[in-house]
């Protein structure tokens, strides 16, 4: 199975970010399988996607 960090995979973030904040608003994030080098890449990614998405 491949589990991609991210931004690096298929996964709709809008479509995910819009539904999980209608249902959680305040629910924490967290990012997985990833290398320590790719975090500020992945959270810029999440950021943006949040900040775009109203969330």
């Amino acid at each position: 199975m491949e589990l991609p960090a991210p931004g690096l995979g298929i996964l709709n973030y809008d479509l995910y970010l819009q539904r999980l904040s209608k249902l959680h608003p305040n629910i924490p994030i967290i990012i997985e399988h990833l290398d320590e080098t790719d975090i500020p890449r992945a959270k810029k990614f999440l950021d943006d996607k949040l900040k775009n998405n109203g969330c």
